[in-house]
């Protein structure tokens, strides 16, 4: 956040995984949210408009934390296509392994593709690893070379082995999906028996770890700032 927002604001969705966001403005980073639409999606279309030139970055969490809820990959792309030609897009995709379709949702492709993205994942979430604060990030030479020259001096060489060995066990990756999908299960479950409704995007891929939820007070979503 820091590589990028130095040169410019950032803008991003009003309601998402915001700690970096507020850590980014503590240091000077102005930061643009943009306010989501009525079905609690990220609004592809507003974000895409309040890109100009005071724009250094757009952040997007796909899927989103805390709503739940997946960008259809189709969509994303043709953001992507339309606006990082413009900005850099830095996209966390913390919780893409847990997702129905990974690889539909993922825009790794195209940062193969050469494209002005910077994906970051986590080993926090389905590796179960969150106490080591281990993170990794896939981009063209250039962004990274950006972020290189912004991170820390020393990196926690206990937790890069431990990450390393926990990425190539392919058995617990599937173990710790099943049990957080049986989690998901159960939650919704619990939901459904107590009359909450699940706020559903019909075109969602999948939910992480749970819905969003539809009530009676609706919250208000604050103005684009």
């Amino acid at each position: 956040m820091m590589a990028f927002g130095k040169h410019g604001k950032v803008i991003s969705p009003a309601l998402t995984y915001s700690d970096h966001l507020h850590y980014a403005e503590k240091l000077g980073v102005a930061v643009y949210r943009v306010p989501l639409r009525d079905d609690m999606a990220i609004d592809l279309e507003a974000l895409a408009r309040a890109v100009d030139d005071s724009v250094s970055l757009v952040y997007l969490c796909n899927p989103n934390n805390p709503t739940g809820m997946a960008i259809d990959g189709d969509e994303l792309r043709s953001f992507c296509r339309e606006v990082a030609p413009r900005v850099p897009i830095l996209i966390d995709e913390a919780y893409n392994e847990l997702t129905d379709k990974p690889d539909y949702t993922s825009m790794v492709d195209l940062v193969r593709g050469g494209g002005n993205i910077l994906i970051t994942r986590t080993f926090s979430k389905i590796f179960g690893m969150a106490g080591l604060r281990v993170g990794y990030g896939m981009g063209h030479p250039d962004i990274v070379r950006v972020v290189n020259d912004n991170v820390m001096a020393w990196r926690n060489g206990v937790g890069l082995y431990a990450a390393y060995h926990s990425y190539l066990d392919e058995d617990f990756i599937a173990f710790s999906r099943d049990k957080i999908l049986q989690g998901r299960k159960m939650v919704n479950a619990t939901f459904r028996r107590h009359g909450l409704n699940r706020c559903l995007r019909r075109r969602v891929l999948s939910t992480p770890t749970f819905n969003a939820m539809q009530t009676s007070s609706r919250p208000k979503w604050p103005p684009a700032t």
